[in-house]
């Protein structure tokens, strides 16, 4: 499901590329999106960077090819397109809150205060990512605030638990 609206949204995007490049930008999206969902993560990002060749204005490409480079051990890389896709789309919460997780893990000052920061983007662009409260804990226990970490993991816990009920009623209508 995720990757078929991705591919919508990228599709979306490459409608300003001439027919050809256009095709063969979809031809590398699919083959990409494809390989990437078969865990084929060479092919993926060898093909994530052919379209991004043929049209490096998509952030979603940037975020999954970000994805793909941090799984084959490419942390380097995988900043390079969150930071890509970011600039391309600021208001992308998935893309800042993938870069927070990466940054938080290196467990450095400097690293967990851009770790904050861009967690707090997530956040602010995605109020109810139930995921970004409780990394946002976990980034300021990091931190040793552990009075503020207490108030994200309650938020977390909140919206996990709002979230679970409404499947519920949905559930119970039927």
């Amino acid at each position: 499901m995720r990757f078929a609206r991705a591919l919508a949204l990228l599709f979306s995007y490459s409608m300003a590329s001439p027919d050809g490049e256009q095709q063969r930008l979809q031809r590398h999206l699919q083959d990409a999106l494809a390989a990437h969902k078969g865990g084929e993560l060479d092919l993926a990002l060898e093909n994530y960077r052919t379209v991004l060749s043929i049209n490096s204005g998509l952030p979603a490409v940037h975020n999954n090819a970000a994805a793909v480079a941090l799984a084959l051990g490419q942390p380097e890389a995988a900043e390079a397109s969150w930071r890509a896709a970011l600039t391309q789309k600021p208001d992308y919460a998935e893309a800042h809150y993938n870069l927070a997780v990466l940054l938080s893990e290196r467990g450095d000052p400097t690293s967990l205060a851009d770790a904050r920061h861009h967690c707090a983007e997530a956040l602010e662009h995605k109020p109810g990512y139930v995921q970004g409260h409780h990394l946002m804990g976990n980034i300021l226990a990091s931190l040793e605030r552990a009075d503020a970490a207490a108030g994200y993991y309650a938020q977390a816990q909140d919206l996990a638990t709002d979230a679970s009920s409404g499947a519920r009623l949905v559930y119970l209508r039927r």
